[in-house]
């Protein structure tokens, strides 16, 4: 009896029995049900699928993070996260562009290790910073005129961002000269 007092009878008509087409698709869901297996068209994405979003929402996320940060100076050369392209350099090149990229110098932080203080510049009487020597310095003014001219922006200070891009960077590029000539190269 139905809730409505109402009585149902079911009745199977075996209207599709012998019919070709529909024998084989039976079959063939009698074998998916006995198999255990899902339904067609209910697959479950394999891993590997998921593999480049769960990346973008992982970069995402690090962004977030990395421009949350207020005092960042390593985001003064690198806004956007992401990886440096070093190809066709020497290994003491790759180092020392490393070095330069996080603001850690044997010259600029080489007292860590000796326990002592902060280095000055001699010149200018500022605490050594990889921004005063590569951009500010004017011991180097003759040298950055000549190799950085380039990466100059609106007011006609270097931008440390350009300076250290991976352009600039690159092999033959202009902040290697500058380094080089400027005899930092073994104090990096």
């Amino acid at each position: 009896m139905g809730r409505r007092g109402r009585k149902v009878t079911f009745c199977w008509v075996p209207a599709h029995v012998g019919v070709d087409g529909n024998e084989r698709a039976d079959a063939l869901a009698k074998a998916v049900v006995s198999n255990s297996r899902p339904p067609a068209g209910h697959h479950p994405v394999p891993a590997v699928d998921l593999r480049p979003y769960i990346d973008a929402a992982v970069r995402s996320s690090w962004q977030d993070r990395w421009d949350a940060v207020e005092a960042n100076k390593v985001r003064d050369i690198r806004q956007r996260l992401g990886l440096w392209s070093y190809s066709g350099l020497s290994r003491r090149w790759e180092t020392a562009l490393v070095c330069l990229h996080i603001g850690h110098t044997l010259l600029t932080h080489g007292l860590l290790m000796d326990r002592i203080n902060p280095p000055y510049c001699d010149d200018c009487l500022v605490p050594l910073t990889v921004r005063h020597i590569i951009v500010e310095c004017p011991s180097f003014g003759d040298l950055r005129c000549r190799h950085l001219s380039e990466y100059r922006v609106g007011d006609g200070s270097y931008s440390l961002s350009l300076v250290l891009g991976e352009e600039a960077c690159s092999v033959g590029g202009n902040t290697l000269s500058y380094v080089e000539e400027a005899g930092l190269l073994h104090k990096l």
